[in-house]
Parts: structure tokens; C-alpha cells; sequence
């Protein structure tokens, strides 16, 4: 049986974020030249004598305010010793306070290989692939699948299930193949579908990343008032939260293989070739930006901009040393007459896709292609997310400005939950209300209505959004059996 074969490159437009589940912390990392030095502890420890180790070893079960900056800082003659084992920098400092001690952060970390690079494993580009495919074929007939997954959960409420997917999966991507010893059997047809880790990256295209939520348009934000103080504090556009995670920076550049078996085009309502893959992207990512991302004072940017810049009429040539051509770009091109030998020449097919974590609910689920009635959809996304992220109220706090609040929110068809209060020393409030707003999304007419960004060098870009070119290599194989 035939196998197409692919060669896939993905450009780092928006940050982003592969996880291992594991944090970076202030006792991993010290200062070099203001820069972040992650430690390679055990070749740290090598360097140590036992009474040296003995004191490091005592460093790490005490004080949890303390950092390894202030370790080597009370033990300078263990620094030469940590920048020996420094396992890669990054290009990220840490800012102080009005006291001068340094903020320490704590940053989700990427996924390396066993020689500490990083890589994009095969399995996050298959899975992204797979929600495209889904929602691709989904979109076709939405009714048959809703019917479907309503058959599935036979009334049971599947808006709280982390498999709440799965008989849409089975229905459309699921197909039954004769087995003597289970009458039932099905296979997943992506089985037909393999993708190769990709090459390995450098620690260098890493960065740290704070997390940023832009709020839609028409949200006046008023859950950013002070809680116990009637006055208004100063409203943003979005919400800044001390929430890092390590990234791919904007402009690396992702090779991977993808292979195909076309025995996939049998169960598919078309041939899954690179022209169809990029379709896929390319349909999911017009109806992300209709039912989604249209609701956000941002700009996007467009295919093949792979540094994330808007098209502001200025040329998209980027030196080498990160400035920016001053030219006015000629006409569609992008680029100016001196650097059009620069503009990229497309051979594949090119398209928009959203990797990783920390990106857009949208990005990650097809529930947009699930629902056409723009009301019902809005209804749908909401309740989901308002069980996954209920609201909940002191309602006997601050004068019945809370009770007010669970009466607003019950109106709107959805069950508020008590919770109690919090304060700090001398009588502060720490905490009176945990509300994500869900319940608002329908007044507000986008589910969720905040748009997930990531700071960068004081830059707000799309949590994990690239380009994807996809192009054929030279060689067809055949083979026998499933991938």
C-alpha cells in the first residue's frame, strides 16, 4: 500500500509551549550577567566537596523564600562551580522590588530529549491534526454528530467528562474491521497517520513567557474592582498574570515527517493529501477566527509572518541582530525593493494551525464546528466552561454586593456555589468571590471571552500559533500493514 510522505515545517509565530508537567523554580537557576542560568545540578554536585554538598543539600530542604541566586550569593566560591554546570541560559532576567530583592519566578517547563534539547514530540503535531480532521469532517454534518454524542451520553451531562469527545471520535474517525475474535472491533483510522518527533532545537530559541488574557470586545472588566473597595481601579484591556511557562520563541523554525497511509482515504470524505492537510488548517483556523478571535481588539497576522508582525505597510525584513527594515513594503508583497530576494517563495501548501499548551479553548476543541446556530453555540461553549470553572460567592460579604451578584448570575441560567471569604493579617481581604464569568459570555457573545497571549521581550503575541508548510519529499513507498 502506497505511503505519501511529507516533510512538515512549522514557524513560531506565537510562543510556543510544550510541557513535561514539571516547574523550572528559583532554586534551579541563578544570575550570569543579569541573564537566567538553569542548573544542571548533578554536574553541579560533581564539582562540590562533602561538606560543600552538605550545605547545598541543606540549601534545598530550607528556606522556601530563598533562591540559588542567593545561595551563591552567600557562597561565592560555589559560582565558578554553577556557571560550570550552567545547563543553558536564557535570554530572561528578573526584575526587583522597591527594596531591592529579587522577584523570583516559577516557569512551566518545555520538553527536552536526553541531550537537554528542546524538540516537538510527533504526538502534540498528530493530536493538533487530529482536532482539525475531526472538526473538518464534523463541519460537513453537524446534526448527525450532535445526534450522535447525545446518543452517546444518553442524558447524562457529558459537559463535565474529560472524555466528552469520544463518540464523536468514534463516529467519525472510528471504523469497524472484521475480527474473528471481537465482532465489535473498530479501529481509529489515524492509525494510518504517523509523524516523526521533530529535529532537535536549540536551548537558545527558548524564553520565559507570562501569561496575559485580553478581554473581548464590549467587556468593561468590572470584576477588576478592588475587592472591599467601592472605588474603581484602573481597568486594562486584559489581565496580567504571574503565570510563566518556557516557550519557543517567535521565528524558530520546526522540521518534522509526516506519513501517510492512503488507505486513511477510504473513510474520509477526501484524499488526505498535503493540499487536503493544509485545507484542514486552513478551514479550522477561518472558523476560529469567525466565531472567536474577530471578538478581540488584536491583530492576528497573517500566513507566513513567522515573527508575528502585523501588516502595517512597512517591510517584513528582520536583520539578523533583531531590527526591523525602516522600508515601506512595494505593493502585496510584503517586502521592500532592497530585500524582496528576501520575501519566502512558497513550494508547499501553507496554512495557520495552534500547537501546544496554553493556547485558545477554541483552538484545542470543535465545538465550533458542532454548532451552527451562532445562539446555541454560544449556550453550548459556556455551560461547558461554566462547569469546569463554576462560580463562586460569599454571599454575605461587603454589604450584599455578592448577594446581588448570585442573583445575576442565577438569572442567567446558571448555579452559583457558596464559598467563604479570605483575609490576611490585620483584617485584609485576600479573597471574597472566584468568578471566570462564563456566565456572561452570551451577553458578551464569544465563549470564553478572554484571548490567551504571551508576553515576549514586552511583545503580546497568540499562545502557539505558527505556520505550517507542508511539502512533498521525492520518495513513495509502499509498505504493508498499518503505521
Amino acid at each position: 500500500m502506497a505511503i505519501r510522505r511529507y516533510q512538515v515545517a512549522l514557524t513560531v509565530i506565537g510562543p510556543v509551549h510544550i510541557g513535561t508537567g514539571r516547574t523550572i523554580g528559583k532554586k534551579d537557576y541563578f544570575l550570569q550577567k543579569g541573564k537566567i542560568c538553569v542548573l544542571d545540578a548533578a554536574r553541579f554536585v560533581e564539582r562540590l566537596s562533602p561538606q560543600q554538598v552538605g550545605e547545598y543539600c541543606a540549601f534545598l530542604e530550607g528556606d522556601s523564600r530563598s533562591g540559588l541566586e542567593d545561595f551563591l550569593s552567600r557562597h561565592g566560591e560555589l559560582r565558578k562551580a554553577a556557571q560550570d554546570a550552567c545547563a543553558y541560559q536564557l535570554d530572561t532576567g528578573l526584575s526587583k522590588t522597591r527594596q531591592g530583592k529579587l522577584q523570583y519566578l516559577e516557569a512551566a517547563e518545555f520538553v527536552k530529549d536526553s541531550y537537554g534539547c528542546p524538540y516537538v514530540p510527533g504526538s502534540s503535531f498528530k493530536g493538533m491534526l487530529r482536532t482539525a480532521l475531526l472538526a473538518a469532517v464534523i463541519g460537513r454534518d453537524p446534526e448527525t454528530f450532535v445526534r450522535a454524542m447525545k446518543d452517546g451520553w444518553r442524558g447524562r451531562d457529558w459537559r463535565r467528562s474529560a472524555n466528552a469527545d469520544a463518540s464523536l471520535n468514534k463516529k467519525a474517525l472510528w471504523v469497524e474491521r472484521p475480527d474473528e475474535s471481537d465482532a465489535g472491533f473498530a479501529c481509529d483510522i489515524m492509525r494510518y497517520v504517523s509523524v516523526s518527533d521533530s529535529d532537535p532545537l536549540s536551548v537558545s530559541d527558548l524564553a520565559f513567557v507570562k501569561k496575559y488574557d485580553r478581554f473581548s470586545k464590549g467587556d468593561r472588566a468590572e470584576h477588576k474592582r478592588r475587592m472591599g473597595n467601592q472605588s474603581i481601579g484602573d481597568i486594562t484591556d486584559g489581565n496580567e498574570l504571574n503565570i510563566y511557562r518556557e516557550c519557543l520563541k517567535p521565528g524558530t523554525v520546526v522540521s518534522l515527517r509526516l506519513d501517510v497511509d492512503e488507505r486513511i482515504d477510504e473513510y474520509l470524505p477526501f484524499s488526505l493529501d498535503a493540499e487536503h492537510v493544509g485545507d484542514v488548517f486552513k478551514r479550522f483556523e477561518e472558523r476560529y477566527r469567525a466565531c472567536f478571535a474577530d471578538h478581540f481588539d488584536y491583530e492576528m497576522g497573517g500566513e507566513g509572518d513567522s515573527r508575528g508582525l502585523v501588516s502595517d505597510g512597512r517591510c517584513r525584513y528582520v536583520a539578523s541582530n533583531g531590527l526591523r527594515c525602516r522600508n515601506g513594503a512595494v505593493a502585496e508583497s510584503g517586502y521592500c525593493n532592497v530585500h524582496k530576494d528576501e520575501a519566502p517563495r512558497s513550494t508547499g501548501v501553507e496554512a495557520i494551525c495552534y500547537l501546544g499548551g496554553g493556547v485558545d479553548f477554541d483552538s484545542k476543541t470543535v465545538l465550533n464546528a458542532l454548532y451552527r446556530d451562532e445562539g446555541e453555540r454560544l449556550h453550548e461553549i459556556s455551560h461547558v466552561l461554566y462547569k469546569q470553572f463554576p462560580t463562586r460567592i460569599d454571599r454575605d460579604f461587603a454589604s450584599g454586593r455578592h448577594r446581588a451578584l448570585w442573583g445575576r448570575v442565577e438569572a442567567e441560567g446558571f448555579g452559583p456555589q457558596p464559598m467563604k471569604a479570605l483575609f490576611k493579617g490585620r483584617g485584609r481581604l485576600q479573597k471574597a468571590k472566584d468568578d471566570h464569568r462564563h456566565w456572561m459570555d452570551q451577553d458578551l457573545g464569544v465563549s470564553p471571552h478572554t484571548l490567551k497571549l504571551g508576553k515576549v521581550d514586552g511583545a503580546l503575541l497568540p499562545m502557539g500559533r505558527c505556520t505550517v508548510k507542508i511539502e512533498n519529499t521525492p520518495d513513495r513507498s509502499h509498505a504493508k500493514g498499518a503505521m
